[in-house]
């Protein structure tokens, strides 16, 4: 007996119709966050005092995949580093023959030779560097680190409630060091050998009642009134200049000749004269820049 066979036409539309579905489920999906939000948004001093981490959008793209630390070349000027350096650049302190005197007038600086216009928080509420920025310079001896820094501001606004621990609610300049660059080079979090240090020019105007203020290592918190700070109004806008020494027991003690730490400076902006607020900072060191990530970091070296 002969059995008829079933129309093979039918299998294949069924096969057919399974076709764009197998290829559906190997779609590349891709994960959607706020808008307006990069990926390699960042979390700043606020995030540090709030219930609540703050997410900004920065100003410049940033790569998708890992970027590999650089190896700096050596030159005549600068000593060959151990190891890799990070991304951020490095700043030279060269020695101090006679140490400047701190008087908030930079003559006895050669130059400032470094930038701060990298907005690392409050991209949507910064107006460009006329806003805030700073041009700086750090030098040493062996008693003190010292900076010189010229911030352009159209506003000043330090209140008298952004002191000690809310330093950074008001016009105020920050720097990060990181010790032990080379002993955690890939630690992402902070720990006893990250210092962090606030320095404000003043209450309500520069130079009056200007401090000190150690955030991190979070076991040392406090003031630091050994640190000696100068500062005055430039007469432009809000803009002001700071001379600072700070001694080394505040940073852990002096590195040595020619090695290099982990390093960031910034300047953070308040526009509300009367009210503590922290409206945007800028740094040497763009983004991804994160204050309490040493690896999103930059350098420093000490020369002779």
């Amino acid at each position: 007996m002969n059995v008829p066979s079933r129309p093979r036409h039918r299998t294949w539309w069924k096969l057919l119709l399974l076709v764009p579905l197998a290829l559906m489920c190997n779609l590349p999906l891709t994960p959607q966050g706020p808008p307006g939000i990069s990926p390699e948004s960042a979390a700043t001093m606020t995030a540090l005092f709030a219930q609540v981490p703050t997410l900004i959008p920065t100003l410049r793209a940033a790569t998708a995949t890992p970027v590999q630390p650089l190896v700096m070349t050596p030159t005549a000027a600068l000593p060959t580093p151990p190891g890799p350096l990070r991304e951020g650049g490095t700043v030279v302190a060269q020695r101090r023959a006679e140490p400047p005197l701190i008087d908030g007038n930079l003559d006895d600086w050669p130059g400032l030779p470094y930038l701060a216009d990298r907005v690392i928080y409050g991209a949507d509420q910064w107006s460009g560097p006329q806003d805030v920025s700073a041009r700086f310079a750090v030098a040493w001896d062996n008693q003190h680190l010292y900076l010189a820094a010229r911030i352009t501001d159209d506003v000043y606004a330090h209140p008298p409630s952004a002191t000690g621990y809310n330093l950074f609610r008001g016009d105020a300049l920050e720097i990060v060091l990181d010790r032990d660059l080379y002993g955690d080079f890939s630690t992402a979090s902070l720990n006893d050998d990250d210092y962090h240090l606030g320095l404000s020019p003043g209450v309500n105007t520069p130079g009056n009642n200007p401090e000190a203020y150690l955030w991190f290592p979070q076991g040392l918190r406090g003031p630091r009134p050994q640190v000696t700070i100068a500062a005055r109004a430039t007469g432009q806008g809000g803009g002001y200049v700071m001379e600072i020494a700070i001694p080394w027991d505040v940073l852990g003690g002096r590195p040595q000749t020619g090695s290099y730490v982990g390093f960031a400076f910034r300047v953070s902006d308040n526009d509300q004269p009367q009210q503590p607020a922290q409206n945007s900072m800028v740094s040497n060191v763009g983004p991804p820049h994160i204050y309490n990530k040493p690896t999103t970091w930059g350098n420093l070296v000490l020369i002779p």
